[in-house]
């Protein structure tokens, strides 16, 4: 275990889960020695200003196991979850470098389809690939194939959107039922002693976060629930802008398939990742007026208000009911189906590892 103030000196898979023990390895390694202003911000993508515009630039790899499952493949999510990242921050994304590290012996015909899904991809999300690079290792030395790509776009004049934005009074929204990315990818790894097929919700966020921004400009968050899902982005929200939540559990859209087969394995959906959904945080008078636009599209359907931002200073007091007058800030706590509070802490291990 890791205590306080000691790094193990070993890395485990669980620092690789977007929660707890990433958070920690990015401020005791990463920030400790390459921190920065831009970086300090430690939103999806970072928001570079020069005097003609705003530009927003992110990077990301994929690494995910298997290379397909339903719904997708490692080529599609490599594009989609890029161009999200850009997508969440505000940004039009416009380009897109791409490299893949490839494992002597892997199947041209498969690298193929990886390349024509990443094609299909960029065209739906209006991007082109302009850079890359390729590197071959020795079997053994990779597992089939890595990629990563970096991307750039542009943001409109006076838009600000931060993790940092969250203010008491805030709606909260999901798009869509969570945990769907998670679920596919653990079932397509034929491990488990049933069988079942759920489709990844992977795809380009792009058209929505278009039409929600057009509708409500005055978003203050919007972010994409991948790794650790939408338990562990809600968290990261919290601390970022030092405010509480207070969350419905029997308002989160969860389908039948993915709360079975949470239910007989003894996942949570809520920390199962999506790559095809976006968390909204804004005025609680636009909440309808944001449902409503994201209803009319395909990607929007299940929409629905989750939550709300309960104050700058509340805690969970332990009891039946939620105490507004305590001093511990950044804190999510859910109500339950059964009608009684709890904390909804960070992701703090690694259910499903290589899921992107």
């Amino acid at each position: 275990m890791e205590r306080e103030g000691v790094v193990l000196s070993l890395i485990s898979l669980s620092h690789g889960s977007g929660g707890e023990l990433t958070h920690q390895l990015i401020d005791r390694v990463f920030m400790s020695k390459l921190g920065n202003p831009i970086l300090a911000e430690m939103d999806d993508a970072a928001r570079l200003r020069d005097s003609y515009c705003d530009w927003c630039f992110t990077t990301d790899s994929f690494v995910v196991k298997p290379l397909f499952f339903p719904g997708g493949d490692i080529g599609r999510l490599a594009v989609c979850g890029t161009v999200n990242d850009l997508c969440v921050a505000g940004a039009v994304p416009a380009f897109l470098s791409a490299g893949f590290i490839i494992e002597e012996g892997f199947e041209t015909r498969r690298l193929h389809d990886v390349v024509d899904s990443m094609k299909e991809a960029a065209l739906e999300s209006g991007v082109q690939v302009v850079a890359g690079d390729t590197k071959v290792v020795e079997k053994g030395a990779a597992d089939g194939l890595y990629i990563n790509t970096a991307g750039i776009g542009k943001i409109p004049p006076g838009r600000k959107i931060s993790a940092s934005m969250a203010r008491p009074g805030d709606a909260i929204i999901v798009s869509g039922t969570v945990g769907q990315h998670g679920a596919a990818v653990m079932l397509a790894r034929g491990e488990m002693s049933f069988r079942g097929r759920i489709e990844s919700d992977v795809n380009p966020l792009r058209a929505l976060t278009n039409a929600l921004l057009n509708a409500c400009p005055e978003i203050h968050v919007m972010r994409d629930p991948t790794r650790g899902g939408l338990a562990t982005v809600l968290n990261e929200i919290a601390r970022q802008s030092a405010v509480s939540m207070l969350i419905n559990e029997q308002s989160i859209p969860v389908s039948s398939e993915v709360d079975s087969i949470c239910q007989l394995l003894g996942l949570d959906p809520l920390y199962l990742a999506c790559e095809g959904r976006v968390v909204i945080f804004l005025p609680a008078p636009l909440a309808s007026k944001a449902l409503e636009t994201l209803r009319r599209l395909p990607a929007g359907r299940k929409a629905a208000i989750i939550g709300e931002v309960s104050g700058r200073a509340q805690r969970w007091d332990g009891g039946a009911g939620w105490q507004g007058a305590g001093r511990q800030v950044g804190q999510v706590v859910l109500k339950t189906t059964a009608g009684g509070y709890r904390p909804l802490p960070m992701l703090a291990g690694e259910p499903i590892p290589r899921i992107c």
